[in-house]
């Protein structure tokens, strides 16, 4: 989980941590995932602004991290945020927006990945669409919805 390859896509920033609520923001579309499974395939958009993706979330050792694995269209500037949780308090653990490029059973995908600091409890992942289109959030717990997968693999 440690490889980490730069691509084309001349991604950088530092990751930042903020800490937030226990209950997934109102604004947030909410659903379920088991922590530590590889996602079916989902979207968020249509046509032309449509992503296709995977998602992974759970524990490396003491470490929360959350993947997201791109497959298709447009999903440049979309990020990952890990749910790391200690006692009472949730904190979102931001990707740092490096890349890694690899291929699976849906194909070929650009992954990006967030981790906490050590001693952390992965409980969730968001994931961010660009320019503030909103939030998908995956928690462990929640049954609010599930959202509809759209290709199997």
């Amino acid at each position: 989980m440690a490889r980490r390859l730069i691509t084309s896509l001349a991604l950088a920033a530092a990751t930042a941590a903020a800490s937030v609520a226990m209950a997934a923001p109102s604004s947030a579309a909410t659903y379920q995932w088991s922590a530590g499974q590889l996602s079916p395939q989902y979207v968020f958009g249509s046509g032309g602004t449509a992503c296709y993706y995977r998602i992974r979330y759970g524990n490396f050792g003491n470490v929360a991290y959350a993947q997201i694995r791109f497959y298709a269209g447009a999903c440049g500037g979309t990020r990952a945020v890990a749910l790391g949780q200690t006692g009472g308090t949730i904190t979102e653990y931001w990707d740092d927006q490096s890349a890694i490029t690899g291929a699976d059973g849906c194909g070929q995908y650009i992954e990006i990945q967030a981790t906490s600091v050590p001693d952390r409890i992965g409980v969730g992942m968001e994931v961010h669409r660009p320019n503030n289109a909103g939030v998908n959030t995956y928690w462990h717990t929640t049954t609010a919805g599930q959202q509809t997968p759209v290709r199997y693999c």
